[in-house]
Formats: structure tokens, sequence, C-alpha cells
């Protein structure tokens, strides 16, 4: 009689359980979807603010179903990596160049050509319109869905010796990225590209391997390129964006559509947050850099149109590859 009583009692505790467990199922307290973002930048950085500000908004709109981990400072490897990652879906979101992005969705190498945009408020209209909307889309071709673009300043160059003119560039040695369109318009314009990796910069200029970089100023500033170059010359002849990449094979399987579109949504506008903190650290390392007596060089139009004058041949060179998207970059940007 004692045992049936502990077996009615434990019977009765088992269905309360699974009533309890079935009963948070409907409340919303189902197990939460973890989502993991990759950045090879630190939390402080443009890029890590806009990470963390996702996650958080991600836990906010769904109501904690979603939560979004951020690995910082290139803890999950490389932005090549990332892209690797997300395809397989082992990874949820990277944040990468859009360089990179070049050998999976080769659309993404428009935004390598010199000279795109007049200004950065015309990049961000062009960015942020359809145009910019079809441009990501073409990001699912490589089973990726292109989130948002990301500021990342406007490449300029800098050397050991002031470049006031073209015709200072005329014959420098020039490192720049293992791009093809990168390599080729620094060589338009009489200068002698070496691509190396950025790692190797700063020894190869002490060295006298290399006259120069091109790059932005925080970086510059970041990297400590100012001890062996001291002059920087704001001629922005390209303005690459970084990207937010996210898996659509992990997406698709792990968040239902209501979940899915609003994390979505928040990646979409999640540019304006980390544009903003970009221009704020833009300012703060010009300032630094001023403080440190770095020279910069701002070059007056007549210079500027013998820059752009001199990558008419890169042009002519991918007309086939990407006349369509510059045609459209153009209509967009007026």
């Amino acid at each position: 009689m004692k045992s049936s009583r502990v077996l009615i009692i434990f019977m009765v505790m088992v269905l309360m359980t699974t009533a309890l467990f079935a009963s948070g199922q409907q409340n919303g307290e189902a197990e939460v979807v973890e989502l993991r973002y990759a950045t090879v930048h630190p939390a402080s950085y443009p890029n890590g603010i806009a990470a963390t500000a996702f996650a958080e908004e991600v836990a906010a709109k769904t109501d904690g179903r979603v939560k979004v981990t951020v690995y910082y400072a290139g803890e999950l490897g490389d932005q090549k990596s990332y892209i690797e990652q997300c395809q397989m879906g082992t990874l949820d979101f990277g944040d990468v160049s859009a360089s990179p992005m070049v050998s999976f969705v080769p659309a993404m190498g428009v935004l390598s050509m010199p000279f795109l945009y007049e200004s950065r408020d015309q990049k961000w209209d062009v960015l942020s319109s359809d145009v910019g909307k079809d441009l990501l889309a073409t990001c699912e071709s490589a089973d990726l869905y292109g989130v948002s673009f990301f500021e990342a300043g406007a490449r300029s160059y800098y050397a050991k010796t002031p470049i006031r003119t073209f015709e200072d560039l005329q014959g420098l040695k020039i490192r720049v990225m293992q791009s093809q369109v990168c390599i080729d318009q620094v060589n338009a314009m009489g200068a002698s590209a070496v691509p190396m990796a950025f790692s190797e910069i700063y020894s190869a200029i002490q060295s006298g391997v290399i006259d120069g970089n091109e790059c932005n100023h925080p970086t510059y500033l970041s990297q400590s390129h100012y001890e062996v170059c001291p002059y920087f010359t704001f001629d922005e002849h390209v303005q690459i964006p970084d990207m937010l990449i996210a898996s659509k094979k992990s997406l698709d399987k792990k968040l239902d559509q209501k979940d899915r579109d609003i994390v979505l949504e928040i990646g979409r506008n999640l540019w304006q947050t980390q544009l903003k903190a970009y221009e704020d650290n833009e300012q703060i390392a010009y300032d630094t850099l001023v403080d440190k007596g770095i020279e910069f060089i701002t070059l007056p139009q007549s210079e500027i149109d013998k820059f752009r004058a001199a990558v008419a041949s890169v042009y002519d060179k991918y007309e086939d590859e990407y006349g369509i998207w510059i045609d459209k970059i153009k209509s967009a940007g007026k």
C-alpha cells in the first residue's frame, strides 16, 4: 500500500513537471537560440561598437529568444575565414571588408574602383539605396545574406616624403592590398604597386622596401605607421566599405521567419550606428596625429583632377566586368 502511494506521488510529480515545462514553452520560455558574430576589430573600434549594439538590440527585440555572442579582435580567425565559416554554417555573422568578398561574390569588386564617389555623403546615398540593396542581394549566390555595408574610411597615400602634387607620387613604391583592381589603380597613378601582407608594412618602410602605403588615417595611427611615414596626403582615391554578412544556411535553420526578419532588419539598419562611431573615431585619430606632429596634406582640386584622369585606363579595363554596376552607382549618387 505504501509503495503504491509513493508511485502515485511520483507520477503526479512527473505530470506536474511536464505540465510546467509545456506551460513554459507556451509562455515563450523556449530554448534560447544562440548566434555567433565575429569581427577582427576590438570592442572599442567602431565595428566592435556596432557588434555590441547589434547583440543588445537583438536580445531586446526578440524578448530574449535570440542571443548573439560577439567574438572580437580576430578570436575566430581572419575575414576570409569568416566568409568560409558563414558559407558552411559554422558561423552566423561575420564583419568583413568588401575586398576579400570578391573571391566569393565577384560583383563586390566594383566597390574597389577608384574615385567611385564624390563624397562620403554620396557614397552612403548609394549604399543605402536600392542599388546598395541589390548589390548586397548578390551575396545569396554564395549562400550568404549580405546584411549591411559599414564605413571603412577612404584610402589615401602616406609616405616617407610629402606628396603635395601628382608628380610627387610618380615612381614611389607603394604597398597595396593583394587585389588586382587596387594594384592597377596605384600603377595607373604613376606609383609602383607592391602587394604585401598588412603585417609587413612597418618593417618594409623601415628597410626601404616600400616608400609608403595607402589606407585611412585611423589605421595609420593604430598601426604606428606615422612613426616611419610622417606625411599623410588626403586624396581619398578609393572607399572600400566593410560588410556585415550572415550565414544563409545557419539563419534559415536556426530561426523561424519572425525572428529571422527581426534579426536581419536590425542588421540592415546597423550601418547608422557604425557610421556614427566611425566618424567620432576618425576625428579623435586626426586630432591625436596632429598632436604628434604629423603633416596632413590636402590636395587642391587641380591635383585631384590629375589623379582622377590617370585612372581612366582602370575603368576601361573593367568595363565589361563592372560597367553595369558602375552605371547604377553613378546614377544613384546623382
